[in-house]
């Protein structure tokens, strides 16, 4: 899927979905971003960012429009499973 906006919708649903964690890395680094569907929220969008926060730590993305900008997921193939990967593909 490589659609910016399908993209950016795509991904304001699974910021605001607290079963869906994050993981971000580059080589020697990781950042991990989880919530308890209970835990206080203040999610924030903007037509350029999407952004959410807990007492615990927060995490913001601003999808590009350039050409190495896109966004592959799969969804598990079985109801209510519960593992599913987004892979974002970011050029800088």
């Amino acid at each position: 899927m490589n659609d910016v906006p399908s993209n950016f919708e795509f991904l304001a649903a699974q910021m605001a979905d607290p079963r869906t964690n994050w993981s971000l890395g580059t080589f020697g680094a990781i950042a991990e971003f989880a919530r308890d569907a209970d835990e206080p929220l203040t999610l924030s969008r903007s037509d350029v960012a999407l952004a959410a926060m807990t007492g615990r730590g927060g995490i913001r993305i601003e999808p590009g429009n350039g050409p190495a900008t896109g966004c592959d997921y799969s969804l598990p193939r079985v109801p209510h499973a519960i593992v599913g990967t987004i892979a974002l593909h970011c050029a800088y």
